[in-house]
């Protein structure tokens, strides 16, 4: 099954034998409006040599801007070389109802139809129509206008296609190979620094455990963690009856600046005080001391008054 698409004056060559071809993946042959094709004799050796040179040999005949290249070598320094415009491919294919991802490979007409001409007597040939012919050796597209009578019209469906293909995307025309190797290698260069930032901080973390030991056995420190914690729940309650002995000191020696009097004595036992004033009045002392604390006791003997009192 031929199918082509001529929309702005383009066409491609579809390689199909049936409907279910088109729907399973296609091939497809560029006519010659799809690329800009030169012989180079040129002193290189390889093909990537070439293909780096192309685009400063291509700008005598064409404007090379967003253009990629295509070598294939012919002979000892003998190269048959192609431009093309990738966007202009990819526009070509969506005029003709495909998608990148149906298409198998793409080739281009000046390679694949040459064997045709290699092979009989014709100079000129129709593929789906449209007629081509080679000048000098280079595949063209016979202007309409001119008439040509032939009515060898080639059927590309079964023709053996060469390995000699070219790939396009739909990736960003901005993102050049430049840039593409400069984003990777900022990539790269971030990864190590995260490798490097993440290597340091395992550093870190397994040194833990062994500063911990060093600080245990330094301050003579329990070795388990439940021993740790015995030992802080048994120190806190220690600090918290050490506040409220403060806190009753503090408050039975401020009775002195308030109210006068002397203290002969403050005894503290088993959560018990036991205080003796003098030149003061019993029940002033005995008030106070009720206004926080419970009283035990409260004795007045030779002007000396004694008093118990529980915290």
């Amino acid at each position: 099954m031929n199918i082509f698409n001529s929309k702005d004056k383009l066409n491609l060559f579809l390689h199909s034998k049936s409907s279910f071809d088109i729907l399973s993946g296609v091939n497809i042959i560029l006519s010659p409006e799809f690329y800009w094709v030169r012989k180079f004799d040129l002193p290189m050796a390889s093909t990537k040599e070439v293909l780096s040179a192309l685009p400063s040999l291509f700008e005598e005949f064409i404007d090379v801007t967003d253009k990629k290249f295509y070598v294939k070598k012919l002979e000892d320094k003998r190269y048959l070389c192609f431009a093309y415009d990738e966007q202009n491919i990819i526009s070509g294919i969506k005029n003709a109802n495909l998608s990148l991802s149906q298409i198998n490979s793409i080739h281009f007409a000046q390679i694949e139809l040459e064997s045709i001409v290699d092979t009989s007597v014709q100079v000129c040939m129709k593929v789906s129509g449209v007629c081509l012919g080679f000048s000098n050796n280079i595949l063209v597209q016979v202007p309409l206008q001119l008439q040509v009578n032939t009515n060898n019209d080639i059927d590309i469906s079964s023709m053996k296609l060469s390995k000699y293909t070219i790939s396009v995307s739909q990736s960003s025309k901005y993102i050049t190979e430049k840039n593409s190797y400069l984003l990777s290698g900022i990539v790269v260069l971030f990864s190590l620094m995260l490798f490097i930032k993440v290597f340091i901080n395992n550093n870190i973390v397994s040194s833990v455990p062994m500063q911990i030991d060093n600080i245990k056995q330094k301050y003579n420190m329990p070795s388990s963690t439940i021993q740790a914690n015995s030992i802080m729940k048994k120190l806190n309650k220690i600090s918290d009856k050490q506040i409220i002995l403060r806190e009753a000191y503090k408050y039975i020696f401020n009775f002195k600046s308030k109210y006068g009097g002397t203290m002969i004595s403050c005894n503290y036992k088993n959560k018990s005080f036991i205080i003796k004033f003098k030149n003061i009045k019993a029940k002033v002392l005995v008030d106070y001391l009720e206004k926080r604390y419970s009283l035990t006791s409260a004795v007045v003997k030779d002007k000396v008054v004694t008093i118990g009192l529980s915290i």
